[in-house]
């Protein structure tokens, strides 16, 4: 009978051991994951105020107009969404900086590998945005450069004006998409 109070009081005392630590890890964690939460809960308040600013510096300066001249509003048109151009920038604003702060509260929150590789992730959108200018330009001056030789070369009477015209523009919107990549 002793020898079962003796292993009851072994199990009883190592259950509570192993909660006790648990519960000081958690202890220990709170704070860091209070500051990472509240580090989040900026970002976010932060990101919805600098979107509304995009928004109305946006429609201040007539972004639109810039917009319609490069072809955006067209391409928006296409994709059927209803925003406008400023509102396309501020939600892309708001979600960068939306995952930026989200990096920063993994770093807060001590999870180091994680904050690595979206630090990697974050890093990398800078070419991807180089990379659909650079498409966006080609496509811009394959169509100009399509428009120029079939419209000359319709001029000089040549049968083969627009399928010139058409590999002129494909041969541009080919090396533009070589430079993205």
């Amino acid at each position: 009978k002793k020898f079962m109070e003796n292993i009851l009081v072994n199990i009883t005392s190592s259950f509570v051991s192993v909660i006790d630590s648990k519960i000081q890890s958690v202890v220990n964690l709170a704070p860091y994951i209070l500051g990472a939460l509240a580090m989040f809960l900026f970002g976010w308040i932060l990101a919805i105020l600098v979107s509304r600013m995009i928004i109305t510096i946006g429609h201040k300066i007539k972004i639109e107009v810039l917009s319609e001249k490069i072809g955006l509003k067209h391409f928006l048109e296409k994709q059927k969404t209803k925003m406008s151009t400023s509102m396309v920038i501020a939600r892309v604003v708001k979600g960068y900086l939306i995952f930026l702060f989200f990096i920063e509260a993994t770093k807060i929150a001590q999870l180091t590998q994680v904050a690595d590789f979206l630090s990697k992730i974050i890093s990398y959108i800078p070419s991807v945005i180089i990379a659909i200018f650079i498409m966006l330009i080609g496509i811009q001056i394959g169509n100009t450069l399509e428009a120029i030789i079939s419209t000359s070369l319709n001029f000089a009477k040549a049968n083969t004006a627009n399928v010139l015209g058409i590999a002129a523009k494909y041969t541009m919107v080919t090396f533009a998409v070589l430079a993205a990549l």
